[in-house]
């Protein structure tokens, strides 16, 4: 989640990442803001700042050190903006990479909380999507009666063993990785079953913790 300066530009406008430099008494006046008037506009300048491959903005006053740094012809860091201010907004990026410039804009706003909000949603997707998919199979007595999982999941079953290799199983004409003959089952669950799920890996976690105290 970032903080942002809205800032038109004569080719469009963007939501550029607030620099970690900017003063909050210039700030927090203009904050509510989506324009500056004529008197702020004459004292108060946006700066463009990229440091380190980092790109980030500044609303400073003309007689700041960094205006001068921006105004500076050998200074390649710091410049004026060719934007104009309109307004300070949060928003969510995501990433597909390491790389910032592939950041992936999910929400704006004003509202720091309302914001944060749609954040905390997006976190719980993420992180119900790359948790590990928890499954309990039921193999009473040697044989699968049952597959349990908290969301949907197709789940394939082999044996090498020859008991298992029937005729019905050779017809089938499966193969190993290996090349040779083998016995595969599929079972699926429509997912939904947390409930039995969580007990039966509560219970592996006390199992582990008897063990850990023994």
């Amino acid at each position: 989640m970032e903080r942002c300066l809205h800032v038109i530009y004569d080719s469009g406008e963007h939501y550029m990442p607030l620099d970690a430099r900017q003063r909050e008494e210039i700030l927090a006046p203009v904050a509510n803001a989506t324009r500056l008037t004529d008197e702020e506009a004459a004292r108060l300048t946006l700066i463009h700042c990229e440091v380190n491959e980092t790109i980030s903005i500044v609303l400073d006053t003309l007689d700041s050190p960094l205006y001068a740094l921006a105004s500076d012809p050998n200074d390649l860091e710091h410049m004026p903006s060719t934007g104009h201010y309109a307004g300070v907004v949060w928003r969510v990026v995501g990433f597909l990479s390491d790389t910032p410039d592939e950041a992936i804009q999910i929400n704006v706003g004003t509202c720091e909380a309302s914001v944060r909000q749609v954040l905390e949603a997006f976190e719980s997707l993420v992180e119900a999507a790359t948790a590990p998919v928890r499954l309990v199979a039921d193999v009473t007595g040697g044989a699968l009666h049952g597959i349990y999982a908290e969301r949907p999941a197709v789940v394939a079953f082999i044996s090498h063993h020859r008991d298992d290799l029937d005729d019905e199983q050779v017809q089938e004409g499966y193969i190993a990785t290996n090349g040779q003959p083998v016995a595969m089952w599929l079972q699926d669950s429509t997912g939904g079953e947390k409930i039995v799920v969580d007990h039966y890996f509560t219970e592996l976690k006390k199992s582990a913790q008897r063990s850990a105290a023994a």
